[in-house]
């Protein structure tokens, strides 16, 4: 019993000292190892540390200004800069993570973001890191999904409005997949999104 307790408290400080993962500061170059966040006490700027074992006497510490993708586990995330979602609005961010939902010939991402639970139309307030701060309107779900064309790095966020949504869409899949999904699945809406993103990218 006593060498049992002691296994169970290995795990569990184990699992708290980090998890599985990696981290990427260019698509070329990836560091593999245990996965902690860390908070600068000098001088408050945040990122990943990554210990390639346990006893590691000299982790990697990166800034999240740095990365360009990390993983955790089963949970992929990319830091997206320079980013400005809306062509038609005034939104800018220095840098946001997304999670990485498919992945394939288009990538589909997700930004969640904080909500004031008081309005049915959200004004969201997103640290974009270095300590600025944007303003962006979200839907009660506190989300919006990204989609990136993989060979031509092109980014755009999705709008909610049905209309507008089909219109983006356009810019990353053939009219004719489209249409022919809307025929089969019924109108293409923000829920069908990752259903839509999946079949095609399973398509060869």
């Amino acid at each position: 019993m006593r060498w049992f307790l002691l296994i169970i408290l290995a795990l569990l400080g184990f699992n708290l000292f980090g998890q599985n993962g990696y981290v990427k500061v260019s698509r070329d170059s990836t560091i593999i190892g245990f996965i902690k966040r860390y908070t600068s006490h000098m001088d408050g700027s945040r990122g990943l540390e990554v210990w390639r074992t346990k006893k590691d006497p000299q982790p990697i510490r990166v800034k999240t200004s740095s990365i360009y993708e990390y993983a955790i586990k089963k949970d992929t995330f990319r830091i997206l800069y320079d980013f400005s979602p809306f062509t038609s609005e005034n939104i800018y961010f220095e840098f946001v993570e997304a999670q990485v939902i498919s992945t394939g010939k288009v990538t589909l991402l997700k930004i969640d973001a904080l909500c004031d639970l008081k309005r049915d139309t959200q004004s969201i307030m997103i640290n974009s890191g270095g300590g600025s701060v944007s303003v962006m309107t979200f839907r009660n779900d506190n989300f919006t999904y990204v989609l990136e064309e993989p060979v031509t790095d092109y980014l755009q966020a999705l709008p909610y409005e049905q209309q507008k949504l089909f219109e983006v869409l356009k810019d990353f899949f053939p009219e004719r997949y489209l249409i022919r999904y809307k025929e089969e699945k019924g109108a293409i809406t923000y829920s069908k999104v990752p259903a839509l993103v999946k079949l095609y990218n399973s398509v060869r």
